[in-house]
C-alpha cells in the first residue's frame, strides 16, 4: 500500500494572503516541493466563481486583524468543509491556535514558516483530502450495495464472503463460521439471518463459553420448574428464526449429545420435562478453532460435527484485509458519535497510517475499542495520532490494544503476582471476557484460570463485564485495591 503521507506533485494548493511578499515566499516554497500553486489576495478572491475551486488544500494567512482572519477562515471552511485549510499566523498564543482548530483549520503554522514545517504539513493535508474523497466513494459504493452486500468492507476476501452469504441466505443449511477471536463472527451470522428468508423472525445468540457447563442444557433447551413455571430455552425463543451458538466447541459433552438429538428430531425436551417440544430453527455455529481438530482430539463429537459443519465460512483476520480499515474506522466513529455524542468527525492521515501499520491481534473488536478510546481522548473534530495508544504508535496515555497497563521503564521490576494479574487481564480483555478462550491463550485449563482469578482477588467475568470489555473498557482493579 502506498504511503498515505506521500506528496502528490500534481496537487493544487491555494495560497491566500494580503501580503504580496508572503504570497511569493509561500508560492516559491510549494513550487520547489512540486505543487501547482494558485495565489489570492483575499478569501473573497479565492471564493469568487471559477477561481480557487480546484485547489485541494488552502494555505490561509490570517493577517494582522484577528477578527478578519477568523471570518475568512469561516467563509473558506463553509464553502468546502472537506477541504483542509492550513492557517498561518504570527504567534498570538496557544488560545489563538486552539480557536483556529474549532473554526475549521486542519493545522496551524506560525510565520515565518520553513520548508521543513510547511511541506510536510501540506503533504498531510493532501493525503487527508484524498482519504476523505476515498471515504465518500466507499460510502457511495456501500449505499449502492446495501441490500446485496451484507458486510462492511471492499477487500477481495470480504467481497467473497458477502457472495457466499448471498448464496446461503434462502437456505436453511447449517453454517459453521470459523475465525479468530474478534473478527466479527456474530456479525456474519446476523448478516446471514438479516438477508435470509427468516429475517423477520428472532435471532438469538449464545456464547457457549460464557455459560456455566451445569446450566448449558437449561439455557439451550429450557427447564420445567414444577409449580414455579417453565423456562423457555434459546431453541424455543428462536423458533422460526435463527440460533447462533458461538464457540460451540465449549459445550459440555452431555449438552453436545442433547444438541445432536435436537438437530436429528427437530424437538427439544426441557430439563425436568417429559414432553418433546417441536422447534423450527436455523442453526449457525462458530468457533475460533477448527472443528475437525477438536473432533480428532476428542473434544467434539464426530456425529455432531457432521450436523453443524455442513457449510464452513472462514472469516479472515483484520491483518489480512487491512484495506478495509479506513472504512471500518469511519463506520465505528460514526456509530460511536451517534451513540455517545462524542464529537470527532474525521481521522487524520497520520492516525490512519498508524492504524494501517498495526497487526491487530484482537481483530475488528480491537479496532473498535481503539477507535472508541481515541474518541474519548479527542476533544476536537479530528481524531489524530496523539489520541491513539502509545503501543500503536500514538501518544495517548492509555496503552495496549484493549486497555492494558501504563508504559514502564525497562529497569522497573514488577512483582510476579502483578505480572500474572496483568497477563490474565490482558487475555480476558483480548478475548472479550471469555474464560475458555483466555485460558487457552494462557496455556492453562479453565478451572485453573478460575482458581487464579479467585487467588488474585479478580472477579470472574460476568455478562456485564464482558459487555464492558467488548465496548472498550478495561478489567477492574483487584477488590483488595478498591477497598483500601
Amino acid at each position: 500500500m502506498a504511503d498515505p503521507t506521500s506528496a502528490e506533485p500534481t496537487s493544487t494548493i491555494a495560497v491566500v494572503s494580503d501580503n504580496a511578499e508572503q504570497r511569493r515566499a509561500l508560492e516559491s516554497q510549494l513550487a520547489r516541493a512540486g505543487y501547482h500553486v494558485t495565489s489570492f489576495e483575499s478569501a473573497a478572491a479565492l471564493l469568487a466563481p471559477g477561481t480557487g475551486g480546484a485547489a485541494e488544500v488552502v494555505c490561509l494567512d490570517l493577517g494582522r486583524d484577528e477578527v478578519e482572519g477568523f471570518e475568512a477562515l469561516r467563509r473558506v471552511h463553509e464553502r468546502d468543509a472537506g477541504r483542509p485549510i492550513l492557517t498561518l499566523d504570527r504567534d498570538r498564543g496557544p488560545q489563538a491556535a486552539a480557536d483556529t482548530g474549532r473554526r475549521g483549520s486542519y493545522e496551524h503554522l506560525l510565520l515565518p514558516v520553513t520548508d521543513e514545517r510547511l511541506v510536510p504539513a501540506v503533504r498531510r493535508a493532501v493525503a487527508h483530502r484524498a482519504l476523505n474523497l476515498r471515504a465518500q466513494q466507499l460510502q457511495v459504493q456501500l449505499d449502492e450495495r446495501r441490500g446485496r452486500g451484507p458486510l462492511l468492507g471492499t477487500s477481495a476476501v470480504i467481497r467473497s464472503l458477502s457472495q457466499q452469504i448471498d448464496r446461503l441466505r434462502d437456505s436453511d443449511m447449517p453454517v459453521c463460521i470459523i475465525g479468530e477471536t474478534g473478527v466479527g463472527k456474530e456479525l456474519v451470522a446476523r448478516a446471514i439471518h438479516d438477508h435470509g428468508s427468516r429475517r423477520g423472525a428472532p435471532f438469538i445468540a449464545v456464547g457457549c463459553a460464557a455459560v456455566n457447563p451445569a446450566m448449558q442444557e437449561a439455557e439451550l433447551f429450557g427447564q420445567e420448574r414444577g409449580t414455579t413455571g417453565v423456562h423457555r430455552g434459546c431453541f424455543e425463543r428462536a423458533d422460526g428464526g435463527t440460533l447462533f451458538l458461538d464457540e460451540v466447541v465449549d459445550l459440555d459433552p452431555a449438552t453436545q449429545a442433547s444438541l445432536l438429538r435436537t438437530l436429528q428430531q427437530g424437538t427439544v425436551r426441557r430439563a425436568g420435562g417429559t414432553q418433546d417440544v417441536p422447534v423450527n430453527v436455523r442453526l449457525i455455529t462458530a468457533s475460533s478453532r477448527r472443528l475437525d481438530d477438536e473432533v480428532r482430539d476428542h473434544r467434539f463429537r464426530e456425529d455432531l460435527f457432521y450436523r453443524v459443519h455442513v457449510y464452513a465460512l472462514h472469516v479472515p483476520p483484520l491483518r489480512d484485509r487491512k484495506e478495509d480499515i479506513p472504512q471500518l474506522a469511519a463506520h465505528f466513529m460514526e456509530k460511536i458519535r451517534q451513540d455517545s455524542g462524542l464529537g470527532a468527525e474525521r481521522i487524520s492521515a497520520e492516525a490512519l497510517d498508524v492504524l494501517m501499520r498495526h497487526d491487530w491481534p484482537g481483530n475488528v473488536r480491537e479496532l473498535q475499542n481503539v477507535v472508541h478510546r481515541a474518541m474519548l481522548a479527542c476533544d476536537g473534530r479530528e481524531l489524530g495520532r496523539e489520541h491513539l495508544p502509545a503501543q500503536l504508535g500514538g501518544s495517548a496515555a492509555a496503552s495496549g490494544p484493549l486497555g492494558g497497563e501504563p508504559a514502564r521503564s525497562d529497569k522497573e521490576v514488577v512483582p510476579l503476582r502483578e505480572l500474572e494479574r496483568r497477563e490474565i487481564m490482558k487475555a480476558l480483555s483480548t478475548t472479550g471476557g471469555s474464560v475458555a478462550q483466555a485460558a487457552r491463550r494462557l496455556g492453562i485449563g479453565r478451572a485453573t484460570l478460575y482458581r487464579r482469578l479467585s487467588e488474585l482477588n479478580l472477579p470472574p467475568p460476568t455478562v456485564a463485564l464482558r459487555n464492558a470489555l467488548a465496548a472498550g473498557g478495561a478489567m477492574p482493579a483487584p477488590r483488595e485495591a478498591t477497598e483500601e
